[in-house]
């Protein structure tokens, strides 16, 4: 009796270890938070649009004294073409219909970024700041012969009705030159086909012309080198243009957001002339999609 009792707890106590030991040895399963079986995310096509505008852009300042009738003008740019030269006047007439050259002024120069600070003293101006019959051209430059240098491409119309002492405002295209251009341009980056798309529209141009237009790294108030070239825009004969290109071989991962749009004055960007921009956006990265 002894001995079949002994075995009886021989065999419980077997019985009982094996279970303890199938518990602590077995798999466990993991929990919905656990990262064992999280997947790597699928890469996302993402968007920036630019609303293109007129360029350049710019403030005129003026201020005359009595006492020394003299007219002190100033001058202020971004967008010009990095390191141009631009002649600049008071006109009489208007930006719509401009007369002879009342005043000369200093040449609007820019830096490597494209824009420009500029103060001109002109010496016996009697009379002040007139009421109106004033305007204020910068030209594309550098010279004022032949024709395409003499072409405006931001003007003032000043306006004083008060007679005061000073005045200020805002650069603004000048009707009829072919400068008052608008658009819109919309990049596409896809890191998994590791393409870049590009459209581009804009409105405004002179009837069927040509323009060179780019992506440039840096944004419109500071001017940088170009990114990627695209097609020439060709205007049509309402001065509406739109080009589309693709790029591959891109390795970014992201569009970056010191990206803008130039449309520039002619094809030949090797001159002032051909360089000078037309209307610029800088790129706004938007919302990712799913490609």
């Amino acid at each position: 009796m002894r001995r079949v009792a002994v075995l009886t707890i021989l065999v419980l106590a077997s019985a009982s270890l094996w279970a303890c030991s199938s518990k602590q040895t077995a798999s466990p399963t993991p929990s919905a938070s656990g990262t064992s079986s999280a997947t790597p995310s699928t890469p996302t096509t993402s968007t920036a649009t630019a609303m293109l505008d007129h360029e350049p852009t710019g403030t005129v300042t003026m201020s005359w004294a009595s006492s020394s009738n003299k007219l002190t003008v100033g001058i202020s740019m971004i967008g010009l073409g990095p390191n141009s030269t631009h002649p600049a006047h008071i006109h009489s007439g208007t930006c719509a219909n401009t007369g002879n050259v009342i005043y000369p002024l200093d040449p609007v120069t820019a830096t490597a970024t494209g824009d420009a600070t500029v103060t001109t003293t002109v010496s016996n101006v009697g009379g002040g700041i007139p009421a109106s019959g004033w305007s204020l051209n910068v030209h594309t430059g550098p010279a004022l012969t032949p024709a395409d240098q003499y072409r405006p491409i931001a003007c003032i119309d000043i306006s004083n009705p008060s007679h005061a002492a000073t005045f200020t405002g805002a650069f603004k295209p000048v009707p009829g030159t072919g400068n008052d251009v608008t658009g819109t341009a919309v990049v596409s980056l896809d890191p998994t086909a590791h393409s870049l798309g590009m459209s581009l529209t804009v409105h405004g141009l002179d009837p069927n012309t040509a323009h060179a237009a780019h992506v440039h790294e840096g944004s419109c108030e500071a001017q940088g080198p170009v990114v990627y070239s695209l097609p020439n825009v060709k205007s049509d004969a309402t001065g509406t243009g739109s080009v589309t290109a693709t790029f591959s071989g891109v390795t970014a991962t992201a569009i970056p957001s010191t990206w803008y749009v130039n449309v520039h004055n002619t094809t030949d960007v090797s001159t002032q002339v051909g360089f000078t921009p037309l209307s610029c956006g800088n790129l706004v990265r938007g919302q990712s999609a799913m490609p």
